[in-house]
């Protein structure tokens, strides 16, 4: 049948330009398409890259609870893979998704290991999103630091972390966040 990786490829890209479109149920053929070929082939890392995809369509739908089971399904094959990016990319968008839905206690952690992995990785792109995610999580407990509002404040999350990270003009703790 030809490069049946090739085609995968094709069939998830095209998945994505439908879910662009916000044609969510073309996407999510497309995606499973995509996902039957890269598991015939034995794609574990393709799969989990669809699984994600396909966790996006089901979050825009607003189906958190499938949008998560799927974001956790693509974490474990990510991280079975060997790619720890994948993985913080999916402890994040897991702990979005329970954040979204209300579960304060569950999502923290996630993030606070995906950054840790971020921080290994030198990924600074998944870093703030995971520092994103604990001040999303921080606002919905009412417990943000007043001064992360104050003008000219320097933001920190301290709840979760001891440390502050360097602002654009250079300012703040020594031994700022290590990203």
């Amino acid at each position: 049948m030809g490069d049946q990786g090739g085609i995968a490829a094709s069939l998830n890209n095209l998945a994505l330009l439908l879910s662009d479109q916000s044609d969510f149920a073309g996407a999510r053929k497309m995606y499973d398409r995509a996902l039957t070929s890269f598991r015939e082939i034995g794609d574990e890392r393709g799969a989990a890259n669809t699984m994600n995809n396909l966790a996006n369509v089901f979050y825009s739908e607003g189906q958190l609870a499938t949008a998560a089971r799927m974001y956790e399904e693509s974490r474990v094959k990510f991280n079975q893979a060997g790619d720890k990016s994948g993985t913080a990319q999916e402890l994040i968008n897991v702990g979005l998704v329970l954040a979204d839905q209300g579960d304060l206690s569950g999502a923290p952690w996630r993030f606070e290991h995906a950054l840790a992995i971020c921080r290994t990785l030198g990924t600074r792109s998944y870093a703030a999103y995971a520092l994103a995610g604990l001040g999303e999580v921080a606002l919905y407990e009412g417990s943000l630091d007043e001064d992360v509002m104050a003008p000219g404040g320097h933001p920190r999350l301290t709840r979760y972390h001891k440390t502050r990270y360097r602002s654009r003009d250079g300012a703040g703790l020594p031994g700022g966040l290590a990203l």
